[in-house]
């Protein structure tokens, strides 16, 4: 195999294990995630980008509403199971950032194997490399 065609696989194995990290992203991000409300635990429907919008729009509120002098304010989000859960806009607030840093450390774990990835100088360690490993519970 020529030099040239080395690098031409070398760069094409990468390039599909960066894919297969944004694959394994999505999955990972579109996952639901348990939390604690005031009435106990519940799970955050996380299916897709609705779900994210309604989570965020919600918390968002809970901002606008505690910037505003109203933490105590009361918000309505519904949870997996299809129960309203009544919370004070501070706490909506608490709920959507928990949330949201589990999100981003889902994030997080693909940033570091795209940057371990992108650091490998062979065609055997890019198939070597297992991406399933690192990621957040």
């Amino acid at each position: 195999m020529s030099e040239r065609t080395e690098q031409i696989l070398f760069e094409t194995r990468k390039k599909l294990k960066l894919a297969d990290v944004d694959r394994m992203r999505l999955r990972k991000t579109f996952t639901d995630v348990d939390v604690t409300f005031p009435g106990g635990k519940k799970t955050v429907q996380f299916r897709d980008e609705r779900d994210m919008s309604n989570l965020l729009s919600v918390a968002v509120a809970g901002i606008a509403l505690a910037a505003g002098g109203k933490a105590t304010d009361p918000l309505v989000y519904r949870t997996k199971d299809n129960e309203n859960q009544n919370v004070k806009a501070a706490e909506m607030v608490a709920i959507g950032m928990e949330v949201m840093a589990k999100k981003q450390a889902v994030v997080s774990a693909a940033w570091a194997h795209k940057d371990a990835i992108k650091a490998l100088n062979t065609v055997g360690e890019v198939e070597a490399y297992d991406i399933t490993t690192g990621w957040p519970e």
